[in-house]
């Protein structure tokens, strides 16, 4: 009857876990210094051929659109000039 006198029964306690201060960072566990480094080198070096198309194609593109006014003005002329020498061959 420990129940009906009123008597605590004495559970041991628990230690709380002891952690590094510097490797958790609101609960989520860092990655130590070089291992950070590694990983960071590592998806530069793998990201580096997506980086360089992307770059080419991007001045491709610029390159392209700059060359559009050109050839606008020169189809003009062509059809301009067709016309004009058509006209001169009827006439001999």
């Amino acid at each position: 009857m420990s129940g009906s006198t009123g008597e605590k029964h004495c559970r041991p306690q628990r230690r709380p876990l002891r952690v590094n201060a510097g490797a958790v960072s609101g609960g989520r566990v860092m990655a130590s210094g070089s291992l950070r480094l590694t990983v960071l080198l590592a998806v530069g070096l793998l990201t580096a051929g997506c980086v360089g198309k992307i770059v080419g194609t991007t001045a491709d593109v610029a390159i392209e659109v700059a060359k559009v006014p050109f050839k606008v003005g020169k189809a003009a002329v062509d059809v301009a000039t067709d016309d004009d020498d058509e006209d001169e061959t009827a006439a001999q």
